[in-house]
């Protein structure tokens, strides 16, 4: 019997020394980031039944009598309750607050894993690594169209050898150019202005008749009653500085109408087109006629481009300009030696359209005169939340832009909380480059754990299920509850580890593991006993 028991309690001692190493492995672990902390679980031995030694309640019941042979460890489950989320200094230093794991790649062994610790970091070859040095996992997007790829892929930024500021050699991450292809230009301009540019037989293109390409200013101050510039870009990057320039026409057809001449116009040195370098026309690019009603809210747009190779100074060579997505656009090609570079489209806006890309009738300039009801109507025409008006105050832009770029170089970033990863550059571009891929598990307890906070998906968990941040149904189907919780940039998540649990259970298990001490040293002393007695 003293034997028996001896080995009972060694049972427990082997335990609940198990036992502390799961509480010693959760206490010095308290600070790792993402860990998740385990509790043992034990369970009894199989007993042992004491032949003879049955209970008889009845003659027709009998309880069995047995003894235990100790205790042994069931199970150490990992708890994945959530730790805190706490604030960090890197924006690639994450945190998902809710269900969900960061997948890392190992492209060593060709092995993911899956982690709750966000600590990221871009390493010199572009890569969004973890402290270990594993990939970071998730789509690409595209930075221009913003549609985002279907494959999971490793995030990574292309890097690009240049030349810093002092002359050394380095690797960046840069923005390519974006020739203009869209301006906006939203102002309001005076009804009560003079006209300043007159013709009387063509009054509504008398500022036309008046610019001069061969001209050191091909239109004078006194020539227009407004003008509005902003700065577009070719395909190489260059920027060039385009105007605008508003006439008010002084013509009163019965109708309350006011009328606004325009041309559009670059630094005639600045312009590519070989047969407008050096003439007259050199630097137009459009012109058109705004009408305002007498509440002076813009109701018609009539545009003008030039024809290829037509006399530029000849209105009959001005025929009705493209309509694409409701606005009118003009063909340039800027140029800063005199080459004739690739042309360009340029859509202007003005804050009205057409929802069919039509007019009332097409033409020329020329077939306008000074008659108001030649000028061609925009059919189905909308109004945009904020057009450009013609109220009773002085003149000046409301809104204006651009959508064309110069080179840039990748300064910072960004992480929104659908975990999409942004890029800041020099030249003021904010692009989309990759969401952040998270993953679930049916089964999350059949995770196998492995350093470096990380775990192993098994049979028992089943396959990762892949998602992004803030996806209700990842698992694919109508009714799941296997949704991903948001990620936050700046913050980490802390273990789940409480102080305050593991110096109890550390008391209990030191309490637990002094009292099987004594089972066995009495045991031991029970058993020498036996082993004294003289026959």
């Amino acid at each position: 019997m003293a034997f028996s028991s001896l080995s009972t309690g060694a049972t427990a001692l082997n335990a609940f020394s198990d036992n502390m190493q799961v509480i010693s492995n959760n206490l010095s672990n308290v600070n790792t980031v993402g860990f998740k902390s385990s509790r043992t679980l034990f369970g009894d031995l199989m007993s042992t039944e004491i032949t003879g030694a049955n209970y008889y309640m009845s003659s027709e019941t009998t309880y069995p009598s047995q003894i235990g042979n100790g205790v042994g460890i069931s199970a150490i489950e990992t708890q994945y309750t959530q730790g805190s989320i706490l604030s960090a200094d890197d924006v690639t230093d994450l945190a998902i607050s809710g269900k969900g794991y960061f997948g890392v790649y190992d492209s060593l062994s060709n092995a993911m894993y899956y982690t709750r610790a966000g600590d990221m970091h871009f390493d010199a070859d572009g890569n969004l690594v973890n402290s270990s040095g594993l990939h970071l996992m998730g789509r690409q997007i595209d930075p221009i169209t913003g549609e985002e790829s279907g494959a999971i892929t490793q995030i990574h930024l292309d890097l690009t050898e240049t030349t810093d500021s002092t002359g050394a050699t380095v690797m960046a991450a840069m923005c390519q150019p974006k020739a203009t292809s869209s301006i906006s230009m939203i102002t309001n301009l005076d009804s009560d202005e003079e006209d300043k540019s007159t013709d009387e037989d063509n009054p509504f293109f008398a500022l036309f008749n008046n610019y001069n390409g061969t001209s050191d200013t091909p239109l004078s101050e006194d020539d227009y009653s407004y003008s509005s510039s902003l700065t577009v870009y070719d395909e190489n990057g260059d920027s060039y500085d385009v105007t605008v320039y508003y006439d008010k026409v002084d013509v009163d057809d019965g109708s309350g109408n006011i009328y606004y001449e325009y041309v559009v116009a670059t630094d005639p040195a600045n312009d590519g087109r070989a047969a407008a370098q050096g003439t007259s026309s050199a630097g137009l690019l459009q012109m058109g006629i705004l009408t305002f009603d007498a509440k002076g809210q813009l109701v018609n747009q009539a545009a003008y481009s030039l024809g290829e190779g037509a006399d530029a100074k000849d209105l009959s060579s001005w025929s009705t300009s493209p309509l694409s997505s409701g606005v009118s656009s003009f063909t340039a090609s800027f140029t800063t030696d005199g080459s004739s570079p690739a042309a360009q489209t340029i859509s202007l806006d003005f804050g009205i359209g057409s929802a069919t890309n039509s007019y009332s009738a097409t033409g020329t300039a020329a077939d306008v005169g000074s008659n108001a009801d030649n000028i061609p109507a925009l059919q189905m025409k909308y109004l945009e939340a904020s057009p450009t008006t013609a109220h009773s105050t002085s003149s000046y832009t409301q809104t204006q832009s651009q959508d064309g770029y110069t080179l840039g170089y990748l300064s910072t970033f960004e992480v929104d909380d659908n975990g999409v990863i942004s890029g800041r550059y020099t030249n003021g571009v904010t692009q989309e480059l990759y969401q952040v891929a998270l993953y679930s598990f049916r089964n999350e307890s059949g995770l196998e754990r492995v350093a470096g906070t990380m775990f192993l998906a098994t049979n028992e968990s089943g396959e990762a299920i892949v998602g992004t941040a803030n996806d209700s149904l990842a698992d694919g189907s109508s009714s799941g509850d296997m949704g991903f919780g948001s990620i936050a940039s700046t913050s980490l998540e802390s273990s789940n580890v409480d102080l305050a649990e593991e110096f109890a259970s550390m008391i209990l298990n030191q309490q637990a593991l002094q009292a099987n001490t004594k089972v066995v040293t009495t045991s031991n002393e029970m058993y020498q006993t036996a082993l004294g007695v003289k026959t």
